[in-house]
Formats: C-alpha cells, structure tokens, sequence
C-alpha cells in the first residue's frame, strides 16, 4: 500500500502533468497510480480504452476531481500518436513528464520473424516511443523543459531470453533515442533517462509467455505461469515475488526529478538496470 503522505513529502509533484503511455495496466498503471498519488495531473494513454478508463476512474475516486484523463492510443499508428498528443496540448497547460512505457512482447523464433511480424514490433516498440518523444519534446521546449522517461528492457543490453531478438533490437535503439535526447536538448532543461526492467509478471508479458514459451522452456518445464514467466530470465530469479508497484516506487519518481548529470552511466538494482543519461537544470 501507497503511504501518500511519505510520497508526497518526498516526491511532490503538484502542479505538474505526467504523460503515461502503456498505462491500462502493468508497470504503466503502477506508475500512473504514483504519480497520481504524488499530486501530479496524469494523462493516461493506451489502446485498451476500458482498463483505461478503469485506471482514470480508480484515480479520480481519491477525491480529486479531474485529476486525471484518459487518451486513446494505438501506439502502431502514427496517426493516432498525432490526435494524441494534438487533445493533450488542448487538455493540458503543458507537459512536464513522458513515460513511454507502451510497448508489446510477443515470441517467435528468429528464423520465423518476417516482416510483417518484424514490422509491427519495430513500429510500436521504436518507431511509437520515437514519434511520442518527438511530440513531446516539442511542447517541452516550448514549456519550461521536462522528464522523458523510456521504458527499455534489460533485454536490450543482455541476450538472456530466446525467441526474443526482434524485441532486444527495438528497446537497444530505445536506449540510444534516450542518451541522444539527454545530449541534445539538455540545454533546453529536458532529461531523458531509460529504465531497463528485467522479468515482471504483468498481465500481457504473462498472457504472451502461457501458450507460446519460449524455446527450450516447452519440454523442460512444467509450471505454473507465474514461475514460468520469471523463469524465462535466469539471472534474475531473485526477482520472484516483486510486485510492480515496487518497481514504480523505485525508479519512476527518481528519475523524474532527478537533476543529476550521469553522463549516460549505468546503475543496477534488485529490480532493473536504469541508463541515467540525464543533464542539469
């Protein structure tokens, strides 16, 4: 449970507006719920427009009215990137915070990757968080800067899980959108940090686990399907039982207000491995 009050003191973020994309459920909803309860406005954006009005309504029934809203987004879809970010600059003052934490996970064995299968991947895991950060970047500038934070993967510095190439490939270049943007428009006071979590049992990593594991998990192993899930990332075995709103409490408020120059170096935890490439303002 949430201790508001120590989040608050820490963490304020009143007055502020968090961009959450991904945030219908799993680590983006952890983090948007954070958020919400560190005083920011929160503007949820997702595909799955039910889960995420059921997050919307979860956080305006903590006795803030209008705290938060609801954007759809298909983050594969170019087009729908646009008409996103075009209703939050008619909804919002401006734009403090992105977390583009919408991503997909799917298997499938690298010789059986064509392209459209490839296509869709690096449309929504590159190309969606490229266009949302170019959006973004744009209202900062105008603004008084802001906090960009990319959603990676450990999979993006560490080949640990098969049948997972094409998804290793996208968050790498994730990572390199990140140190490139800290670099360029740090004088402009926008920070751009990745957070590289390892195996979290969120409903669509579970749910693209159960039914297609992953090869040389089918015939060794029979298990349940949480176990399966963090057992597919050997290394990180210790990471059985956090709960996501660990992860959120961890890394998603320090990297957005933290105004240390890190020069794109790299710091481990217990949960994930965070790129800190931020600059100072």
């Amino acid at each position: 449970m949430i201790n508001e009050s120590i989040v608050a003191k820490l963490f304020g973020l009143e007055g502020r507006t968090a961009l959450i994309t991904g945030a219908a459920a799993g680590i983006g909803r952890e983090i948007a719920m954070l958020f919400a309860h560190a005083g920011a406005k929160v503007i949820g954006a997702d595909i799955n427009e039910e889960a995420l009005s059921s997050l919307v309504g979860a956080i305006n029934a903590g006795g803030r009215a209008n705290q938060a809203i609801g954007l759809p987004l298909d983050q594969g879809d170019p087009s729908s990137i646009t008409t996103m970010f075009q209703a939050v600059r008619d909804q919002a003052a401006g734009l403090d915070v992105l977390v583009n934490c919408a991503a997909i996970y799917p298997f499938k064995p690298f010789e059986d990757v064509d392209p459209a299968f490839f296509d869709r991947n690096i449309g929504i895991n590159l190309r969606g968080v490229f266009i949302c950060t170019q959006e973004a970047v744009r209202i900062m500038k105008r603004g008084s800067g802001g906090s960009i934070i990319n959603i990676a993967s450990v999979n993006a510095v560490k080949a640990c899980v098969f049948d997972n190439i094409h998804y290793g490939a996208a968050k790498a270049a994730v990572n390199n959108i990140t140190i490139s943007i800290a670099l360029e428009y740090g004088s402009n006071n926008i920070r751009a940090n990745s957070i590289m979590p390892g195996s979290i049992a969120t409903e669509n990593a579970i749910k693209s686990a159960v039914g297609n594991p992953p090869h040389g998990l089918q015939n060794e192993y029979k298990l349940s399907l949480r176990t399966l899930l963090l057992e597919m990332i050997a290394p990180l075995k210790r990471l059985r039982g956090k709960r996501l709103e660990t992860v959120a409490r961890a890394w998603g408020l320090r990297l957005t207000l933290s105004h240390q120059r890190c020069g794109g170096s790299s710091r481990r935890s217990r949960n994930c491995e965070a790129v800190f490439a931020s600059t100072p303002h």
